[in-house]
């Protein structure tokens, strides 16, 4: 069934589906760990993760990031 789906639905579905699910699901279980063992340093990269990919698709819908870089 995947096959006979064109590539841009495909790309379109991976991109606005399958990334904020995985986003969501990093960043939750970073937080689900600090809460469990307390801050480590795989926690705040789970977290970071979610948040590297949360900005990259603000940037795509043209959103500016909240950062200092001009």
């Amino acid at each position: 069934m995947w096959l006979f789906i064109s590539r841009r639905i495909r790309m379109w579905l991976l991109l606005t589906v399958l990334v904020p699910l995985g986003t969501r699901v990093l960043r939750s279980l970073g937080r689900r760990l600090e809460r469990a063992k307390g801050p480590s340093a795989v926690s705040r990269n789970l977290i970071k993760a979610g948040d590297l990919a949360e900005q990259g698709a603000g940037r795509l819908r043209g959103k500016r990031g909240t950062g200092t870089r001009r």
